[in-house]
C-alpha cells in the first residue's frame, strides 16, 4: 500500500511540475517576470490585475497576490547612466571586462553584491534584459540536484518586453509624483 502511494506521490509531482513550467513559460512570453533578482539598473514594477502600476518592489520583496503580475523596468538614471557606460566601454572602447571591473571598483561603484569582478562585467554584457528581452529558462535544476545549463533554441523569449515596461513605468512616476525608490 505504500509503494502505491508513494508512486501515486510521485506522479501527482510530476503533473503538477508540469503544469507549474507552461504557467511560467505563458507568464514569460506575455513578457512578465517569472521571479528572480533583476539585473543591476533594473527594478521590478508590480502591476495590479488589471494591468496598473501598484508599486516598485525592493531587493527582497514579493508580491502577494496571485492575479498581481511583475514587469522589468528601466532603474534609476544613476544606474541606467553606469550600465550605459559598461557597455560603452567594451563595445567602443574595447576595454577588457576586468579593466571595466576595476574602474568600477576605483570610482567607488558598487553593484548590488559589492564589488565588481570580470565575471559579473561578462554577465552583464550577455544578460538578455539589456536587449529588451524577457527570458526564462536558461538553467533547470531538479530535486537539489547541481543546477544546468539549458540550450538556446529551449529558452522562453519574449522580445520588446520593455516597450510595455516603459509605458507602465511613465504611468507609475506621474502617479507618485517622486524620484525613484533605492
Amino acid at each position: 500500500m505504500k509503494a502505491l502511494k508513494r508512486s501515486m506521490a510521485g506522479e501527482y509531482s510530476r503533473e503538477l511540475s508540469v503544469k507549474v513550467r507552461a504557467g511560467l513559460e505563458r507568464l514569460t512570453r506575455m513578457g512578465y517576470k517569472a521571479g528572480g533578482t533583476p539585473a543591476y539598473g533594473l527594478r521590478r514594477l508590480l502591476l495590479e490585475e488589471t494591468g496598473k502600476p501598484k508599486q516598485v518592489l525592493n531587493l527582497g520583496q514579493r508580491k502577494s497576490l496571485l492575479t498581481e503580475r511583475v514587469i522589468v523596468i528601466p532603474g534609476p538614471a544613476h544606474e541606467v547612466a553606469i550600465v550605459k557606460h559598461v557597455f560603452n566601454e567594451f563595445a567602443v572602447e574595447h576595454r577588457s571586462m576586468a579593466s571595466i571591473a576595476k574602474s568600477l571598483n576605483r570610482d567607488g561603484i558598487r553593484s548590488f553584491k559589492g564589488e565588481w569582478d570580470a565575471g559579473a562585467i561578462s554577465r552583464m554584457i550577455r544578460h538578455p534584459y539589456y536587449v529588451r528581452s524577457q527570458v526564462w529558462g536558461r538553467t533547470r535544476e531538479y530535486l537539489r540536484n547541481k543546477a544546468e545549463r539549458v540550450p538556446r533554441d529551449k529558452w522562453i523569449i519574449c522580445e520588446g518586453a520593455f516597450e510595455r515596461s516603459s509605458a507602465a513605468l511613465l504611468s507609475y512616476l506621474r502617479k507618485h509624483r517622486r524620484p525613484w525608490p533605492v
